[in-house]
């Protein structure tokens, strides 16, 4: 395993066996062996590899880390929780062999419902009791620990007003999606939902990407230029895809159905090369 994550790191950064010999001293066929696992590897060439590559240690001993993702939006009725469920079926359907984690922060545990009406063989579904002693260093570890269980970690959060300790270590740790509804009184949470994970991230230097999601959208009325307008504002990115509001979607209440809509499907084709 050890060597199959060498070489896709290697791969991922576009870099020639003779390349990385080189930058940790060793001939191309002693980095042969090490990729293809034939001799052991010393600490010192693994170490000198996560230098190089700077990455943790972590990365290349237990492969990629799952890519976190949280559902953040203050406005109530945005339907997180069914835009987060089409999302772990889009990728699956993607993605076969990967493994999906859900991850309940909602004290509403609607993920836990579903999951009881049903989940797929790689979807797991696990409930976060928000209201415990010490939360987010509670949350910190739970990401931790199933980092490098899962390929990716969606998670589920409350509608929050204020930042508050959890809120701040879930996009500490993870890129988040802001689903947005088509209508005026909508506007105001969103905004202040963005500004709210802007702030975390700039004041505390995180990579942590924001992307806007459209959701219940109503095909039959003519769509307000509002969320477009969002599109850049605070570094939010807006996908061209979006989840209709239709009947099937608020009918499928479980994990375990794994034949995505067109619409699913194509906002998590667009979805994954932004979060990969």
């Amino acid at each position: 395993m050890i060597g199959d994550n060498i070489v896709k790191l290697r791969k991922k950064n576009n870099m020639q066996q003779k390349e990385l010999a080189q930058l940790i001293e060793i001939s191309v066929q002693g980095l042969i062996k090490w990729e293809k696992g034939k001799v052991e590897i010393p600490y010192s060439g693994l170490s000198k590899i996560a230098d190089i590559f700077k990455v943790p240690l972590d990365y290349i001993v237990k492969g990629e880390p799952a890519h976190v993702i949280s559902f953040i939006n203050s406005k109530g009725g945005n339907t997180k929780s069914s835009l987060l469920r089409q999302i772990a079926i889009g990728i699956i359907h993607h993605k076969p062999d990967c493994k999906v984690l859900c991850v309940d922060t909602d004290p509403q545990q609607t993920l836990v419902m579903y999951a009881d009406n049903g989940t797929h063989d790689n979807i797991d579904v696990i409930a976060f009791d928000s209201n415990s002693i010490a939360v987010s260093e509670k949350y910190r570890k739970l990401i931790e620990d199933k980092h490098y269980d899962y390929d990716y970690i969606l998670v589920d959060t409350a509608g929050y007003v204020a930042v508050t300790d959890l809120l701040t270590s879930i996009i500490a740790n993870s890129d988040v999606i802001v689903p947005i509804t088509l209508n005026e009184t909508a506007l105001g949470p969103t905004i202040s939902s963005i500004s709210n994970i802007a702030d975390v991230r700039d004041s505390l230097d995180l990579p942590t990407k924001i992307i806007g999601v459209r959701n219940r959208v109503n095909r039959t009325v003519k769509e307000s230029k509002m969320p477009f307008e969002l599109d850049g504002y605070l570094g939010l990115k807006l996908l061209d895809g979006f989840i209709p509001d239709s009947i099937q979607y608020q009918r499928d209440t479980n994990f375990n159905v794994v034949s995505p809509t067109r619409e699913v499907k194509s906002l998590v084709k667009e979805l994954l090369p932004v979060i990969d």
